[in-house]
């Protein structure tokens, strides 16, 4: 079996083929009489195996909502020092007539422009090297791998790309980035073209 992948191939077969044998009223599986075959899943026979992966899946979901956190507010300080760069020119634009609103959808396109092409190569690098890691497992031998085999795990590093995860993934890293950039962006309002040039 190719590990998660052909166990979700082979699992669904096999339970078809061998259906749960039907209990007596009151009778419990593990007390049984009834020997026909019973197919059970990974989870249900290694459920120890089971709370770790959760344990370790609600790990990285806090470090995940860290990582955003401190990514956003990255964010948010590259738009305010680019505003805070920018307020003569800014103010000039608006004494010759640019409106607030033009000015304002102008910083948010260019701000769009210069963080995309980074998401995207950063996304695109990530799924290379998860796609590259799921066909090119790395395989522990020797004394780790029997290591790795007491404690119920196999000894192999892979990958499994799930469309759900990348989607989620995406999701919490445009968002958070969009939002701040918004908020930075809204500076630009209350920007007061006399006193920015004459400021400078």
């Amino acid at each position: 079996v190719d590990g998660f992948n052909g166990y979700r191939k082979v699992y669904p077969i096999l339970k078809k083929q061998f259906p749960d044998p039907e209990l007596k009223k009151g009778e419990e599986r593990g007390s049984s009489e009834n020997f026909d075959p019973v197919v059970y899943s990974w989870q249900q026979l290694i459920p120890g195996i089971l709370q770790m992966i959760e344990m370790d899946r609600s790990s990285g979901i806090v470090s995940l909502f860290f990582v955003i956190i401190i990514m956003s507010f990255g964010v948010f300080n590259v738009a305010q020092m680019i505003i805070h760069e920018r307020r003569r020119e800014f103010g000039i634009l608006m004494a010759i007539g640019t409106s607030v609103k033009r000015l304002w959808s102008t910083f948010l396109v260019e701000m769009f422009i210069l963080f995309i092409p980074g998401m995207i190569l950063g996304l695109a690098l990530s799924l290379g090297f998860g796609y590259h890691l799921e066909i090119n497992p790395i395989i522990i031998k020797g004394i780790d791998a029997d290591a790795f085999a007491s404690t119920g795990f196999a000894p192999v590093f892979t990958a499994f790309l799930d469309r759900s995860q990348i989607l989620y993934g995406i999701l919490n890293l445009i968002i958070p980035t969009f939002l701040f950039i918004y908020i930075a962006s809204r500076k630009i309002k209350r920007l007061n073209p006399i006193n920015e040039i004459r400021d400078r």
